[in-house]
C-alpha cells in the first residue's frame, strides 16, 4: 500500500494535555480515558462502543469514554438515548466537534483511541492518534488495519461489543507504563512512515511501473 500524504506538522511538537483540559473540564484524569473521535455515524459503531462500555463498567473496569464528533441528528439522538438507557451518564461524555490544537491535545490526554468501525478506507484519525502517542483499538473494517497493527500501537478486534470490550480491557490491564511504551513506539513509527519524501518517491515508483506496463496484458 502507498499511503496518502499526511501533514504531520501539527504533531511534530505536541501541545500536551492542557488545551484539552481547559476546553473540556469534565475530563476525568483519575481514570483511563477512551477516545472516540470521528463522525458520529452508524457505520462508525458508536452504539456498539456504548454497549462495550457497559460491559467494561459491569466488569468493574474504571474508565471514561469521550465521544468527540458530530453527525446526523437522528443517529446522535439515538446514541445519546442509548447512553442513558445503559446508565452510562457517569462514564460517557459527548464533547461535540473538536479541531485544531484541542484535537491534538485530546489525543494526548486519552489513554486509548477506540473506533469499532464497520468500514473505513484510510482513516486519518488512526494515524493522528498514533502520531500523538495514543494507542488504537479498531477493526478489520479499516483497510489500513495491517499498518495500524504494524505501528506497534494498534490492536485489531471484532467490532461487536463483547470482543471489543475484551480488547480494551486487555490493553488497560497492561498498565500505564506498557500503554505509554506502545504509544511511544507508535508515534515514532508514524512520524517515520509518513515522511512526505518517502511517500512521494513511492508514488513516483508506482506511476513508473504503471507506465511501463501500459498496453500489456495484465495477466
Amino acid at each position: 500500500m502507498v499511503p496518502l500524504l499526511f501533514d504531520l506538522a501539527d504533531f511534530a511538537d505536541l501541545p500536551g494535555a492542557s488545551p484539552a483540559i481547559a476546553k473540556f473540564p469534565q475530563i476525568d484524569r483519575d481514570v483511563p480515558r477512551l477516545l472516540f473521535l470521528s463522525r458520529v455515524h452508524e457505520k462508525k459503531g458508536v452504539h456498539r462502543l456504548l454497549r462495550a462500555a457497559a460491559i467494561l463498567r459491569d466488569r468493574g473496569v474504571p474508565f471514561q469514554l469521550l465521544i468527540a464528533g458530530t453527525g446526523d441528528e437522528p443517529y446522535v439522538s439515538r446514541v445519546r438515548a442509548l447512553r442513558d438507557q445503559l446508565e452510562l451518564q457517569n462514564h460517557a461524555e459527548f464533547l461535540g466537534f473538536v479541531s485544531g490544537i484541542e484535537k491534538v491535545s485530546l489525543y494526548q490526554v486519552s489513554t486509548l483511541f477506540v473506533l469499532p468501525t464497520s468500514q473505513e478506507n484510510f482513516g486519518f484519525v488512526y494515524f493522528e492518534a498514533l502520531a500523538s502517542g495514543c494507542p488504537v483499538v479498531t477493526t478489520k473494517g479499516t483497510d489500513t488495519w495491517p499498518e495500524i497493527e504494524q505501528s506497534g500501537g494498534g490492536v485489531i478486534a471484532s467490532g461487536e461489543p463483547e470482543p471489543f470490550a475484551d480488547a480494551i480491557g486487555s490493553l488497560l490491564a497492561e498498565g500505564d507504563g506498557a500503554i505509554h511504551d506502545r504509544g511511544r513506539r507508535a508515534r515514532n513509527w508514524t512520524l517515520d512512515y509518513f515522511q512526505p519524501e518517502r511517500i512521494v518517491a513511492a508514488y513516483e515508483a508506482l506511476y513508473a511501473r504503471a507506465a511501463r506496463t501500459k498496453g500489456k496484458d495484465p495477466a
